[in-house]
């Protein structure tokens, strides 16, 4: 079997991939958490104490509904900037590409209880649990940049073993951005 390769590019695009899938998920959870806070606190307001939106403390209400829906978006902020900037040290080449063995892999089903006569797989999460680096998250959908190698997590996880060979791209940090097996991928400058 054929190893692909990996080239600058195919980082930069496979990164690009993971930002737009995190900042997905960072706005969308986000804003669904603060829209429910903010009905929660409303409706508790306005049954329990109705007198506080008909007096002074109306602004002391908004103000504090303010500040705690600010707060969660300082938070989705946060995690839009930090996975904007490991993409730009990938883009600027001031990341670093080394190999380690994997230690692990770990599996974690989430079981939804549900009586419809419609049987849905439970969802996934799989991690790479590498010896040096720490553990990775596989993400959906990986290995973007090219049509013919583009696998789902599962297919990740299955062709993954214990002490494989993996190709990591890693930040100043050591933080595992992407990670590549080495029994289908190799990396070229």
């Amino acid at each position: 079997m054929s190893k692909h390769i990996i080239t600058k590019y195919n980082l930069v695009n496979d990164y690009k991939k993971v930002f737009k899938f995190k900042s997905f998920i960072a706005l969308s959870v986000g804003s669904f958490i603060l829209l429910f806070l903010f009905l929660i606190v409303y409706l508790y307001l306005q049954i329990e104490h109705p007198h506080l939106y008909t007096t002074d403390y109306k602004y002391f209400v908004e103000i504090i509904l303010t500040l705690i829906m600010c707060l969660f978006l300082i938070v989705c902020i946060f995690v839009i900037i930090n996975t904007f900037s490991n993409y730009l040290t990938i883009k600027s080449g001031k990341h670093r590409i080394v190999t380690t063995t994997l230690a692990g892999i770990k599996e974690k089903r989430y079981y939804r209880h549900t009586e419809n006569y419609f049987y849905r797989k439970p969802p996934r999460l799989h991690t790479l649990i590498f010896e040096k680096y720490g553990k990775y998250y596989i993400l959906p959908k990986n290995y973007t940049s090219d049509p013919y190698t583009t696998m789902t997590d599962d297919q990740v996880a299955n062709s993954s073993a214990k002490k494989d060979v993996f190709i990591l791209v890693v930040n100043k940090k050591n933080k595992i951005l992407l990670a590549y097996n080495t029994k289908l991928f190799e990396y070229q400058e």
